[in-house]
């Protein structure tokens, strides 16, 4: 997979995340989207750190 590649589906994951706490943050209900939204922003962030390093010529 392309670098550019890798850190767009860092970037999506992040802002499901983002959408899916600020669901739960609006609403008032639904804790399990608050827990799988910040796994999201927390794989999301793990990716495009990733493809960062992965850009720069460094693996992980």
């Amino acid at each position: 997979m392309k670098d550019q590649t890798f850190a767009r589906v860092g970037v999506a994951a992040i802002v499901i995340g983002i959408l899916s706490v600020l669901t739960v943050a609006v609403t008032g209900i639904g804790t399990g989207f608050m827990i799988s939204g910040a796994a999201a922003i927390a794989s999301g962030v793990l990716i495009c750190r990733v493809a960062t390093d992965r850009a720069r010529g460094r693996r992980r």
